[in-house]
């Protein structure tokens, strides 16, 4: 997929925090990343209001975003953004991090990481 997008997240979990959940089918251990954005056009801040106001459960219906958020939604094995044009006073939030924009990459690494659950 190539696309041109000013908004997006990228998940292997269901929760941005404890009461967003803004990729209820994302799960750990399911090999995808998955990617949402608002792409050309579709990024208005009317667009990006909706999400906001529908990030607390409400983006998806069936598994496919609602029409409103106008969201496009893909499970991704791997990622390569690259920006385009001036980009050097813009920035990246990478979990809640501030970077300066770039090309940025990521792949799944399926089991690569053992995790003990307890209650």
């Amino acid at each position: 997929m190539q696309d041109v997008f000013t908004w997006f997240n990228i998940h292997n979990l269901p929760y941005m925090a404890t009461d967003t959940i803004s990729a209820p089918m994302a799960d750990f251990q399911d090999g995808y990343n998955h990617f949402l954005a608002l792409t050309g056009e579709n990024c208005t801040r009317k667009n990006l209001m909706n999400i906001w106001n529908n990030i607390y459960g409400g983006l998806f219906e069936n598994e496919i975003p609602k029409k409103e958020t106008a969201l496009l939604f893909e499970k991704v094995k791997a990622f390569r953004l690259e920006p385009e044009g001036d980009y050097q006073n813009t920035f990246y939030s990478i979990d809640g991090e501030r970077y300066a924009a770039g090309k940025i990459q990521g792949r799944v690494m399926e089991k690569v990481l053992k995790y003990f659950y307890t209650e």
